[in-house]
């Protein structure tokens, strides 16, 4: 008894100093990486959303609404900074390695700590971990997709099967994607279900029928309305839009055609292997592991689990349009698979040398992982040479506001300062300049002649700007990111007043 309590504390204590270092890797250093323009165009919205009370879903461009509700408690509280908006996404970072945690009933408390471990330095995780975009909340709810199905095919709770309907809902409230949840998770009932009935001897150990409302078709049908309910509110705009619910179904029109024809965001077959192979390396040892054992003992669940991870690889695979984010939730799968496989080597290697060997190893394995994480998350968070440093604002970016800064301190209009920023969505000029009242944003193609004395654009709109222009300026180039840039223009009079250097007659 005694040596089962200090099996607990031991285990216990070390989710915990799992937990500890993916809140270090989250939480710190959360204003060092520039805003993304991404995470610039969440900013509107959820300044929208805040300041009037207003967000209607946009089918055409843009995810789910859920980012946007979930920010409202830190920005309502703290206003929006880089910290404030990142804090959120950072802290269900954290709750993704909590779920995981929690499945050590069915996979074991070896497999989930190392998986825990996995995730929790992962350099992919972290560094979404810590952007102000909708894919961590993604994973968030893939992970509790995976506890609630665990859960559920175990033994026949209400609470699993509800709850697996409830994060397959939220999973839709974040991205479109989560379309394909149902078919892997579904593949994963199928395989569980028909290699339970065929090989099982141990009867019950997969139980398919809760999640399909069999013995108990109360459960199914809570978790459905919960679902539905949960859904259309956030769609619907807590019922003040009842056309983003319309909405919703038409979304797949416009995401389909962006994801099969080829567009610039198109990658090779191979993309999300590679990805996969980069940023999740020491669970792939394992997940194959089991892979082989689930076949080789005819195991349900480890099945059921592999159907999940070969599915979801297949589908981002086979769609032309492929972004790094996206490699979450395929990660996700592929530790969940590898903490099963973990928990059993570490059973079938019960002497205490070879336990020893997989310790050390796994170590040294996560010492590596922890410092390529370190590297990519808090040095070289804008250098492209990394695959998930995708489209990411170059931290030189930011000089410009530091001269913005010194030209508005030169003018003495303060925040009264007239801005003119061609709003470009590839630019984040719309969250650094948010305290300027005066500033004057055009989003659209337009011949008015512009009569500020300070204009923002983009290398590829400044002919077109120049055209528009009603005094003489001079300018500077700023890095937005590789083969892109912004000109700050500023009237050439006030600009010989700043005594900045570097710049040139317009």
């Amino acid at each position: 008894m005694r040596r089962m309590k200090s099996g607990k504390i031991i285990w216990l204590v070390l989710a915990l100093v799992v937990l500890a270092v993916a809140g270090y890797y989250r939480f710190v250093g959360l204003e060092s990486k520039a805003v993304h323009h991404d995470e610039s165009v969440n900013y509107s919205f959820t300044k929208k959303l805040l300041n009037k009370g207003q967000y209607a879903y946009n089918p055409i461009a843009y995810h789910g609404p859920f980012l946007y509700y979930v920010a409202l408690p830190a920005v309502a509280i703290g206003g929006f900074t880089k910290t404030t908006m990142r804090v959120t996404p950072a802290i269900f970072g954290v709750l993704c390695i909590i779920l995981l945690l929690l499945m050590h009933p069915t996979l074991g408390k070896p497999g989930v700590l190392f998986g825990a471990a996995v995730l929790a330095l992962s350099p992919a995780d972290v560094y979404f971990s810590k952007t102000f975009i909708h894919e961590i909340y993604f994973a968030f709810a893939y992970a509790g997709m995976f506890w609630a199905f665990l859960e559920a095919v175990r033994k026949p709770k209400a609470s699993a099967v509800i709850l697996f309907y409830v994060f397959l809902s939220l999973a839709f409230t974040v991205k479109e994607t989560a379309a394909f949840a149902i078919p892997s998770f579904g593949a994963a009932l199928f395989m569980g279900w028909y290699f339970a009935g065929r090989y099982e001897t141990e009867p019950h150990s997969f139980q398919a029928g809760p999640l399909l409302g069999r013995p108990n078709m109360h459960h199914l049908t809570w978790g459905i309305g919960l679902a539905l309910v949960l859904w259309a509110l956030l769609f619907s705009s807590f019922l003040t839009n009842p056309k983003g619910i319309v909405d919703f179904f038409a979304a797949y029109g416009s995401w389909f055609s962006t994801g099969v024809v080829e567009k610039p965001h198109a990658k090779p077959w191979p993309y999300f292997f590679v990805l996969l192979g980069e940023y999740y390396a020491p669970a792939l040892p394992f997940a194959l592991w089991a892979a082989v054992r689930a076949f080789w003992k005819h195991r349900p669940r480890t099945i059921a689990l592999l159907a999940v991870a070969v599915s979801t690889l297949f589908v981002y695979t086979v769609i032309p349009y492929k972004t790094p984010w996206c490699v979450l939730v395929i990660g996700l799968a592929w530790i969940v698979l590898a903490a099963d496989g973990f928990t059993d080597l570490w059973e079938l290697l019960r002497h205490p040398a070879l336990r020893a060997a997989i310790v050390v190893v796994s170590l040294a394995g996560l010492a590596v992982y922890a410092w390529a994480s370190y590297r990519i998350n808090f040095e070289k968070y804008d250098d492209e040479d990394y695959q998930i440093v995708y489209v990411q604002t170059l931290r030189e970016y930011e000089s410009m506001l530091r001269d913005l800064a010194v030209v508005v301190q030169t003018s003495g209009l303060g925040d009264q300062q007239p801005i003119y920023l061609a709003q470009n969505a590839k630019n984040p000029g719309r969250f650094y300049l948010r305290h300027y009242k005066k500033l004057k944003m055009q989003s659209k193609e337009s011949e008015k002649p512009i009569t500020q004395s300070i204009i923002i654009c983009r290398n590829t709109e400044y002919d077109a700007i120049a055209k528009r222009m009603t005094m003489k300026y001079r300018s500077k180039t700023y890095p937005v990111f590789p083969g892109w840039w912004v000109y700050l223009l500023v009237e050439e009079n006030l600009w010989k007043r700043t005594g900045l250097q570097g710049n040139e007659t317009n």
